[in-house]
């Protein structure tokens, strides 16, 4: 129990560095304004085992998330909040980039981003990227996500995964606009889009 407490401790102050980052802290659930810092590049493999990087998406505002495929409560509930998302920007969500990269790389693999796509609606609507935890560290520290394993005791070996929610909004130009957490509204996430699309 001391080491758990630990954990959420320091996943605790994460998440109060991701504040830190913030220009100005909105209402509970409408997001935290950034300061348009430039967002890290990335390039990792998607669910469909294609390479998909940050800078591909020029042009087009970014949602970018961080879930693993087992989580048991916030990650199926972010990705079907995307998934409404997605429904009310109709016609125009093709042209938002949807990216979530995975806090589990020792579990995570094509064959589970592919059936968590599906059980939440987002095949063909977002690239679920996946990658070892050499290339996925250094992502998470640049997002300011903390994850830390949980072993199990389970046959498998597999465990939970405790990490901070962030969900980023990235402009055209590849700057970080906003920040939310699970507890976003689908409606303002789409204004939001709707606004950046519209600029």
């Amino acid at each position: 129990m001391l080491l758990v407490g630990l954990l959420a401790l320091a996943l605790a102050v994460v998440a109060a560095a991701l504040l830190i980052r913030s220009r100005q802290q909105s209402a509970a659930g409408a997001g935290t304004t950034l300061g348009l810092t430039p967002a890290a590049p990335f390039k990792l493999t998607d669910q469909n085992g294609q390479m998909v990087s940050l800078a591909q998406f020029q042009g087009e505002p970014v949602v970018l998330t961080f879930l693993y495929t087992s989580c048991p409560d916030a990650c199926p509930l972010i990705a079907d909040k995307l998934h409404q998302t997605y429904k009310l920007l109709g016609g125009r969500a093709s042209h938002v980039g949807i990216l979530a990269i995975t806090t589990d790389p020792a579990h995570d693999d094509r064959a589970a981003a592919v059936r968590f796509s599906q059980e939440h609606g987002m095949t063909g609507r977002w690239h679920f990227l996946l990658g070892s935890p050499a290339q996925l560290a250094p992502l998470w520290k640049d997002y300011y996500v903390g994850v830390q394993p949980i072993a199990s005791d389970a046959p498998s070996g597999s465990g939970s995964v405790m990490h901070s929610n962030a969900i980023y909004v990235i402009d055209q130009s590849g700057r970080e606009v906003t920040l939310y957490g699970v507890d976003f509204q689908p409606t303002t996430l789409a204004h939001e889009l709707e606004g950046l699309l519209s600029s």
